[in-house]
């Protein structure tokens, strides 16, 4: 939710933050579900159409949330891939022996 504030600090499309998020792992409709939400609590406003800019009140608050750091969170999807492959990898070798 705060990367989301924090990424529409200036004005960005819709497209842009469901872009964002899909980088923290969220698919477009929750995006899209979060984006509603925020705008509804005044933390997020749509100074035209399709788009978004957080609110004053909205940066606030981010300020005071933990933070996911991006490039942590894609090792770690990184890290889970190359497990399930190793592991995928393995039973392949034991189907052929």
């Amino acid at each position: 939710v705060g990367e989301m504030i924090l990424f529409a600090e200036n004005d960005v499309t819709r497209n842009e933050i469901y872009q964002e998020a899909k980088e923290y792992g969220l698919n477009n409709e929750k995006a899209r579900w979060i984006a509603g939400f925020l705008v509804e609590a005044g933390l997020l406003e749509e100074p035209q159409y399709l788009h978004l800019k957080a609110t004053t009140f909205g940066m606030e608050f981010a300020n005071t949330l933990p933070l996911t750091d991006k490039n942590v969170y894609m090792e770690e999807i990184n890290s889970k891939e190359n497990i399930v492959a190793e592991r995928i990898h393995l039973k392949m070798i034991c189907l052929r022996d």
